[in-house]
């Protein structure tokens, strides 16, 4: 009996090697989002939708973490006919070798523990991930704010602090992809049959996936 469709939301929660698990939201308001969440005490990374930073600010014991692909998308973002700036291929091949760094710690033929993926880090990552961030905020200073590069750097300078934590934390990933990449089958299921139905039938998509 609705006039018009309304939108749903499945927020998905998963640990790295664990079960992946889906909750049905009528709402993307901060409480409905973060609802799933209470309770919780530890490392939480997510993408920089501000229900996470405040659901973290308001959580002494929850430590957010940020999500490199995110970042690295908006700049990728920026490569118009494959051609792009000087200054953004370079922060683009910069990223690209914290990835290769990352892949070299997962190929190791002897498992890390999280102590020593840090102490990695420490060693291999942080000079870089200063590089990086003094030219970001260089290139910020020439960019337009509103343009492809400014809205760029100010994204990654914004989240500067929860995107360089994975550096301290041997546990955490560089991005959220193990995540990003659950979420794939139910964007393939929009893109497939669009709707859900009744909103109250939303729980059972969530329960399916």
């Amino acid at each position: 009996g609705l006039r018009k469709t309304k939108k749903g939301y499945l927020c998905g929660i998963s640990c790295p090697g664990g079960s992946v698990v889906f909750d049905w939201r009528k709402s993307r308001c901060h409480e409905a989002v973060t609802r799933s969440l209470a309770g919780f005490e530890g490392l939480l990374q997510a993408d920089a939708y501000q229900a996470y930073v405040t659901f973290s600010r308001d959580n002494d014991l929850v430590t957010l973490c940020g999500c490199m692909a995110h970042m690295r998308r908006k700049f990728t973002d920026c490569v118009k006919d494959k051609r792009a700036s000087r200054a953004c291929a370079l922060i683009i091949k910069m990223i690209a070798r914290l990835y290769r760094i990352e892949a070299r710690i997962r190929e190791s033929v002897i498992k890390m523990t999280p102590e020593q993926i840090a102490a990695y880090r420490r060693k291999h990552v942080a000079q870089k991930w200063k590089w990086l961030e003094r030219l970001i905020h260089a290139e910020a200073k020439k960019a337009l704010p509103k343009s492809p590069m400014g809205k760029a750097c100010t994204y990654a300078i914004n989240n500067w602090e929860y995107l360089g934590r994975y550096l301290e934390h041997g546990e955490v990933q560089i991005d959220n992809n193990l995540m990003e990449n659950c979420i794939r089958p139910t964007k393939l299921g929009a893109k497939n049959w669009l709707f859900i139905g009744h909103p109250d039938a939303g729980q059972r998509s969530a329960i399916i996936y």
